[in-house]
């Protein structure tokens, strides 16, 4: 990876335009640098996962099968 460093304010289009001139392995690299940053997840959205989860376990025949719902929509 190349260690340059880069001191500019520039704008998200600007920034997703440079981005898309990276190469595959490139953007896959970028990909996983952004993705493991542990960045907070809001409690607010815990409790919102929490919530769905206990209501699915609670009332599990609301559930649907991923595949036929994926085979629905295709």
């Amino acid at each position: 990876m190349n260690n340059s460093s880069i001191n500019a304010q520039i704008s998200f289009p600007e920034l997703v335009a440079i981005v898309k001139t990276l190469s595959n392995s490139e953007k896959q690299l970028l990909t996983e640098v952004l993705w493991d940053d542990n960045f907070p997840v809001f409690e607010e959205h815990q409790k919102l996962v929490q919530n769905r989860m206990e209501k699915a376990k609670r009332q599990p025949e609301r559930m649907l099968n991923w595949d036929a719902v994926s085979k629905s929509l295709g």
